[in-house]
């Protein structure tokens, strides 16, 4: 009974240690998951963010002409370098680009602030998810150790028995 009771508690280690291997296995492929995943979602983002900012950008310098028509003056960009370019043609191109890329700069910068805000949520629900993890895998290994000592004291009680029982082999 007792070389019974030794064979399952043997089998009971060795199948919980084969799930403690499986979790490990497990973690790192979650782990690999939620990095594939963040790289997915980053490129997503920059994707996202770019088209944004080319539609804002054209938004703006849509907007930006529309009122300048309304108060009557009627801006143009220039095709070509500066050098064949009239004066008048020129200073307007100056014009042209410093209203358009002011305003620009101002719709990047407000973009920029926004996109940082998100950036910090997303690193601290990162960070909750990561202890969530380190906790399971402390409490799966809180398990293992409990297991071992079980298994210490079954060999121990084992050899007390042996000891106990004259007629059994060594």
């Amino acid at each position: 009974m007792m070389k019974l009771r030794n064979d399952h508690h043997t089998i009971q280690s060795e199948i919980n240690e084969l799930f403690r291997m499986l979790q490990e296995g497990f973690n790192v492929l979650h782990e690999q998951s939620d990095k594939i995943q963040y790289s997915i979602t980053e490129e997503s983002k920059v994707i996202a963010s770019q088209i944004a900012g080319d539609v804002v950008n054209d938004m703006v310098q849509q907007t930006v002409l529309d009122r300048l028509r309304e108060q009557g003056i009627v801006l143009q960009q220039f095709p070509g370098p500066s050098s064949s370019l009239t004066d008048e043609e020129w200073a307007q191109n100056q014009l042209y680009d410093i209203i358009v890329n002011s305003s620009r700069e101002q719709i990047a910068a407000a973009i920029l602030k926004d996109h940082d805000k998100h950036e910090n949520e997303d690193v601290e629900a990162k960070e909750k998810k990561k202890k969530k993890n380190k906790k399971m895998g402390e409490e799966g290994k809180e398990e293992i150790n409990r297991e071992r000592e079980s298994n210490k004291e079954m060999e121990m009680d084992k050899h007390d028995e042996a000891r106990r029982d004259p007629g059994r082999p060594l």
